[in-house]
């Protein structure tokens, strides 16, 4: 949502949440709600959140995957990667890079790396392929860093993410906490680049109040 984008988590949870009471396969808003939940480290939540939303919709593959996320986020692997593994057997999921690169991040740490090493090629160039059509999304700055990072090759991931920052990466609370991103939060060009996202959200959200402010005069 809107306010998750400017730091507002209130004004977010609750805008998700009501559009859920509206709508309760609306599943965006659990997109929306699980995501922010990660963000701010509210790991518990966001397992119970994406367990209802598997509940609501038992064969989603979205749900699955959110569910994932939220395991991996609180560490969980294993049980993150039962997930990623019911996903990866439907190739035709849209969001199978980031599948791919989180289930493959969870196999390089536990010592297996030939099949980290095959899912991250497999993503590498599909999204190689992505940028060739002219898709300018973040999404691909983004999951290539991670895969960098995972692997420490530190430059080429801050490349990566410095990339998706210019393609409009705003999320810096997730991206403090994404779990794939572990080996290269103290470096000093991350914290650089985090504080430069931060900047522009602090910008976004000045204007959006401004906003309402003049509409309330």
């Amino acid at each position: 949502s809107t306010y998750y984008g400017i730091d507002d988590p209130g004004r977010a949870e609750q805008w998700e949440k009501k559009a859920l009471e509206l709508q309760p396969d609306l599943d965006v808003a659990y997109h929306g709600l699980i995501t922010l939940f990660l963000a701010f480290g509210e790991y518990e939540k966001a397992i119970g959140q994406s367990q209802a939303y598997l509940a609501k919709m038992p064969g989603s593959l979205g749900a699955m995957m959110f569910a994932a996320r939220a395991e991996l986020f609180s560490g969980r692997n294993e049980k993150a990667q039962e997930y990623y593994q019911k996903i990866l057997a439907q190739e035709s999921f849209r969001h199978i890079d980031s599948v791919r690169v989180e289930s493959g991040s969870i196999h390089w740490r536990a010592g297996r790396k030939d099949e980290a090493r095959k899912l991250f090629q497999r993503s590498l160039d599909r999204m190689q392929r992505r940028l060739e059509m002219g898709d300018e999304g973040p999404y691909i700055g983004f999951y290539t860093a991670a895969i960098y990072a995972v692997q420490e090759n530190k430059e080429e991931a801050l490349n990566w993410l410095e990339k998706a920052v210019d393609a409009g990466w705003r999320e810096y609370r997730y991206v403090l906490r994404y779990p794939l991103f572990e080996t290269i939060r103290d470096e000093t060009r991350f914290k650089r680049i985090v504080d430069e996202m931060k900047a522009k959200v602090a910008e976004m959200r000045q204007r959006v109040e401004q906003m309402e402010q003049d509409g309330s005069n």
